[in-house]
């Protein structure tokens, strides 16, 4: 989450989710990767949920949106994008598979190769959120329409098929929509419960990353992530909840997105050039601390300094826009 917004729990999962996918790609064990995946997809609706929902829909408010999720996504991603065909073409990687003629189809968010198409996935979601921002604003939504919303969209995936289809995954970013909107108001008894059930939910999680059940279809796997996001929003002080807050996870959710992105090019590295085995405990451990360096450098020299950038640039802008409204 942003950091003015953060829930240090919910950064913990963040750290947690980003484990389950290094685990699933490097390690030799089978772990159900798309837990992971769920689990990001569920706390990225949340968010957006959380912080517009319930502001008002104009042109002010679409432009912040906008501007925001642009600096959160797409600056890494673009040179990610870029960095990977070129250490391809010139070094005989295959870090997502990409070649130079799909650069510009991924640049438009349209590009579906490994790993990096979640990336598209999600920025299309931000874009379906408008429309149910707007229906919002017009009193048309509400928190039975929303579940109602929900479990419509729920058999998406039974019917649309495709890796960036987003009818195949709108479900998951709606529940942490659902869920943003059942935690806007505190609730001492809510906090009482989820106190003792965040554990059994975590628990929950855990075992179906260990399953081989589609975590994009199979509702329990869905419904699941949910409950650990609803759970870890309420009950924020209790043991389990400051446990997710530790600073360790906490780190991992704040470096997750270049965690996510860079594993592929570290882990190719070991495998293509240094010969390591796809899957094996030196690959795992020795990738993910290669790769945790290299995104806390990459988050502190570049990653959080653009988002900051960007985020002025557009504040300025926006400030040009309301002094000529004013005058003129």
């Amino acid at each position: 989450m942003d950091r003015a917004d953060m829930i240090e729990p919910l950064h913990g999962l963040r750290g947690i989710a980003t484990v389950v996918i290094l685990l699933h790609h490097m390690a030799p064990v089978e772990i159900n990767g798309a837990m992971g995946l769920t689990l990001f997809f569920v706390l990225s609706g949340f968010l957006i949920g959380r912080l517009y929902m319930r502001r008002d829909f104009d042109p002010i408010q679409l432009w912040r949106y906008g501007s925001s999720r642009f600096a959160r996504i797409y600056p890494l991603f673009a040179v990610v994008i870029l960095a990977a065909a070129l250490v391809n073409t010139q070094f005989g990687l295959q870090v997502f598979e990409l070649k130079m003629y799909q650069v510009d189809r991924h640049l438009l968010l349209l590009g579906s190769n490994m790993t990096i198409w979640t990336i598209a996935v999600e920025c299309h979601f931000y874009a379906l959120f408008i429309l149910l921002w707007w229906a919002a604003s017009r009193g048309w939504v509400n928190r039975v329409t929303l579940i109602a919303f929900y479990a419509a969209l729920a058999v998406g995936p039974f019917f649309f098929d495709g890796r960036i289809n987003p009818l195949h995954y709108l479900h998951i970013f709606t529940l942490g929509v659902v869920v943003a909107d059942i935690t806007r108001v505190p609730s001492s008894k809510a906090e009482q419960v989820c106190a003792w059930a965040l554990p059994l939910a975590c628990a929950a999680y855990l075992g179906l990353v260990f399953s081989g059940l589609d975590a994009y279809q199979n509702p329990v796997c869905i419904l699941v992530c949910g409950a650990v996001v609803y759970c870890s929003v309420q009950a924020q002080c209790s043991l389990t909840g400051r446990l997710l807050s530790l600073p360790v996870f906490v780190w991992l959710g704040e470096i997750s997105y270049g965690l996510y992105l860079f594993h592929r090019f570290v882990q190719d590295v070991l495998v293509t050039k240094l010969g390591y085995p796809v899957e094996s405990w030196p690959t795992f451990a020795i990738g993910s601390a290669t790769t945790a360096v290299i995104a806390t450098l990459v988050f502190k020299a570049y990653e959080d300094p653009m988002r900051k950038l960007l985020r002025a640039q557009a504040a300025r802008l926006e400030l040009r826009y309301l002094k000529r409204a004013k005058t003129g």
